[in-house]
């Protein structure tokens, strides 16, 4: 029986099928495997990129990262390489750079989409630049994963906190204009001190002290913070604007976020009100005016009013992207439009 794939991580919900290529542009191709290979398909569900790959992390930017006789290279969507197999790993491109291991075991650094090395290898894992710059892990006194700042798509380092020796320092990715930045002191027993830091802006100048027990990244101008077991919403200027009150809280996504109460989940508004009731099981993001949410053990799509434009029926599904979702019933995958139509089984 042909086998599906997910690799790109939009899927919801418990979707282990192929999902959407991740950006627009990319003529709305669809990863598929057969027989142990995996190939692009168009909207028809036709191939147009046939099965031919061991393994792939979707398209990005107009390529995709695809893995042949254990080799990573980049091809576009029509399936000709750009950059041909020669790394031992490769992830998609952000901000026109992929992150790419060249050996085995060895660091990461970042190519161009001619696949010239543009960052040398330095750092620890692969990730993503986000507003042009990226988090910085990379090895100390033999230790791998010690955070060292930000550097931009340069490779010049525009938030140094490679002298920071003494503490344990977390680090997440820009939304915003903002990050968040984590410090714990080391003691001579080893042990951690307590948290410090907060969010910072691209100067590296701290702009909101460490706001509760948790918080998330910046959206639409929101951050969610946990605090004394509940979840609520801050804004830029680290003020409580929805006061922690739910059981867990989703970034602000086309005006409202997914939070969970007690009776189940709904979305707010900016303002904390009930923007839709809480009735759902589970409940995402939206996005194109569409979120997935769950209810009796089906997923459907609800849009911005609450209703239920898709009803439940799905095991499984995508989020929207360019009209388009992925959707699993049974053992079947299909592509679905906005109005919960069948464009085509997938192979």
């Amino acid at each position: 029986m042909n086998r599906l794939t997910a690799i790109v991580a939009t899927c919801f919900l418990g979707c282990l099928g192929p999902t959407l290529a991740q950006e627009k542009t990319s003529h709305r191709l669809f990863e598929s495997e057969i027989d142990g290979k995996i190939g692009f398909v168009d909207a028809a569900c036709r191939f147009v990129i046939p099965p031919q790959f061991e393994e792939t992390l979707g398209f990005s930017e107009g390529l995709a990262s695809v893995k042949m006789a254990g080799k990573w290279g980049y091809i576009n969507s029509s399936g000709t390489y750009v950059v041909p197999p020669q790394f031992a790993a490769a992830f998609p491109f952000s901000d026109g750079l992929a992150s790419v291991q060249l050996h085995d075991h060895e660091s990461w650094g970042f190519i161009d989409k001619s696949g010239q090395v543009v960052i040398a290898p330095q750092f620890s894992f692969p990730l993503f630049f986000s507003e042009g710059l990226v988090e910085a892990y990379g090895r100390r006194d033999g230790i791998e994963g010690i955070a060292m700042g930000y550097v931009d798509t340069k490779g010049t380092y525009v938030i140094d906190l490679r002298s920071r020796t003494s503490e344990h320092i977390t680090l997440s990715k820009f939304s915003d204009g903002l990050a968040h930045v984590d410090s714990q002191i080391l003691r001579d027993d080893g042990s951690l001190g307590p948290s410090t830091g907060g969010y910072i802006d691209k100067s590296g100048k701290l702009v909101i002290p460490m706001p509760s027990e948790s918080s998330g990244d910046f959206h639409e101008g929101l951050a969610a913070v946990y605090a004394q077991g509940e979840w609520g919403f801050m804004d830029r200027q680290g003020k409580t604007v929805i006061t922690p009150q739910y059981e867990w809280a989703l970034d602000f996504s086309e005006g409202l976020a997914a939070v969970k109460m007690a009776n189940g989940w709904g979305y707010v508004d900016g303002r904390g009100r009930i923007a839709i009731p809480a009735q759902f099981e589970e409940a995402h993001i939206f996005v194109d005016g569409l979120a997935p949410v769950k209810m009796d053990r089906e997923v459907g799509y609800v849009n911005l009013l609450g209703q239920l434009v898709i009803p439940p029926r799905f095991d499984s599904a995508s989020e929207f992207s360019d009209g388009i979702a992925t959707v699993q019933l049974g053992a079947s995958w299909m592509l679905v439009d906005r109005n919960g139509r069948t464009l085509c089984r997938l192979p």
